[in-house]
This record gives C-alpha cells, sequence and structure tokens, in this order.
C-alpha cells in the first residue's frame, strides 16, 4: 500500500501511455495479418519503435523509483547517481514520444495509399473491416503520443523533488 501512495498522477498517466502503446502494436500487427494488407507485410520501423516504446516506458517507472528512493535517503554519494539517473530518464521521456510519433508516420504512410483505394474503389465488406482496424491501430497510435507528452509534464514519484 505504500507503494501506491508514493506514486504520483504521472505514473499512471504513464501506464496509460504504456497500455495505448501496447494496443496500438497489437492492432499494428493485426491488421498486418488481414487479407487486404497481407501483402503489404509488417515494417520494421513500426515495430523497432514500438517495442522501443515499451521498454523505454517500462525504463522510466523503473527509474523513477530508484531515483525517488535516492532522493529520500538524502546521502550525499548518491547525488552525483540521481543526477546522472535524471538525466537519462529525461532522454528516455523525449525518445518515447518522438518514437512513437516515427511508429504513427510509417504505419501511415505504408497505409495511405491503401486507404484511398479502398475508399475510392475497393469498397466491400472485407476491406472496410481491414481498413477499420488500420484506423483503430492508429488511433491508439495517436492516443499513446498525446499521453506520453501529457506525462512528460507531470511528476512520477512523489519523492521526487
Amino acid at each position: 500500500m505504500n507503494f501506491i501512495k508514493q506514486q504520483s498522477i504521472g505514473f499512471y498517466v504513464n501506464i496509460l501511455a504504456l497500455a495505448a502503446a501496447v494496443v496500438a502494436l497489437v492492432y499494428y500487427v493485426i491488421n498486418c495479418h488481414t487479407s487486404y494488407f497481407l501483402s503489404a507485410g509488417m515494417n520494421p520501423g513500426v515495430l523497432a519503435c514500438s517495442v522501443g516504446v515499451i521498454v523505454l516506458e517500462l525504463v522510466i517507472l523503473v527509474g523513477n523509483q530508484f531515483a525517488g528512493a535516492a532522493a529520500g535517503s538524502g546521502s550525499a554519494g548518491s547525488a552525483a547517481g540521481v543526477s546522472w539517473l535524471r538525466v537519462v530518464l529525461d532522454v528516455c521521456v523525449v525518445a518515447v514520444s518522438v518514437m512513437l510519433m516515427c511508429a504513427f508516420a510509417f504505419f501511415l504512410s505504408d497505409r495511405v495509399n491503401s486507404i484511398a483505394s479502398i475508399a475510392t474503389f475497393n469498397q466491400n465488406a472485407q476491406n472496410m473491416a481491414d481498413l477499420m482496424s488500420a484506423i483503430y491501430g492508429m488511433i491508439a497510435y495517436v492516443v499513446a503520443v498525446v499521453l506520453s507528452i501529457v506525462a512528460s509534464y507531470l511528476k512520477v514519484n512523489k519523492r521526487n523533488a
């Protein structure tokens, strides 16, 4: 129970951003295996950025716990370690938003011609369902980007100064 009391709103927003990134990745993988988009294959850029985001979000969540514990101890020897860790965490926060935008851009650029083709010429129930799964994935990426940007302005741990 003490762990929950030490968390700030930024912790929960980061959890939501992580969940949205996982949902977006799942929708991307599902969309790549639909009948219309199967021939396009998977873009390694989307996969690399999405997996990188998941790893960095976990680094942010765990790293802030260590930074908060070190800041709470107040020892002089840990001050250099905490400042180094905070720089790394700040870089991770920026990298998460950038990588999410890159994943979204790769996903959108792979699908834009197909979306236009389905919307104008190939409208049938199966193609429209495939298109909707792509749109849901793109929406999930945008939600993850917005949540990660909001989370970057919030404290994760109440013990962090």
